[in-house]
């Protein structure tokens, strides 16, 4: 048995090498000019290749688009990359400037680098148009951290931690 808790933690920790980082944020939240809110802190490694996502986007019936909504991913090191946004424009995405004006689901794929580590990672948005008259509201967002992964040690314990109690139960 001993063998085989060793060899079901290795396989943990092999499985996770590949997977990148997914989370979500069903219930989304309204944000002022300026506000900001976190949609994902955690423990992961690696170097990140890209970003993708996707959201809900309710238009406040002002002149926000759904490009203020800027992204912030920001590694463990404290370096940080910014994604769309009217008062730092950041990375451009696809639904930049006015045709992001009508509510929908916005998202893209964009491939960079520079940024890495092993430790907490997190990913914030912002409505940043600070003089923005009207709240933004958002929801569904699904972001996934290319080439990140949760940080192994995790893996591994919850490996063991399963087979531990799958042992008990006989």
């Amino acid at each position: 048995m001993k063998y085989a808790l060793t060899a079901a933690a290795g396989l943990a920790l092999a499985a996770g090498a590949n997977a990148d980082v997914a989370f979500s944020d069903a219930a989304g939240a309204t944000l002022a000019g300026g506000a900001s809110h976190v949609l994902f802190s955690g423990n992961a490694s690696g170097n990140l290749t890209g970003f993708n996502w996707d959201f809900d986007w309710a238009a406040p019936g002002d002149s926000s688009w759904a490009s203020d909504m800027q992204i912030v991913i920001t590694d463990p090191n404290a370096n940080s990359v910014a994604i769309a946004g009217y008062d730092f424009p950041g990375l451009a995405t696809s639904y930049d400037g006015a045709g992001s004006g009508p509510a929908g689901n916005y998202g893209d794929n964009l491939a960079f680098g520079g940024l890495s580590g092993s430790g907490i990672w997190t990913v914030s948005i912002n409505n940043n148009w600070g003089g923005d008259p009207g709240a933004n509201t958002f929801s569904n967002f699904n972001g996934n951290l290319q080439g990140l992964v949760p940080t192994p040690g995790a893996l591994g314990l919850f490996g063991i931690a399963g087979l531990a109690a799958t042992r008990r139960r006989r």
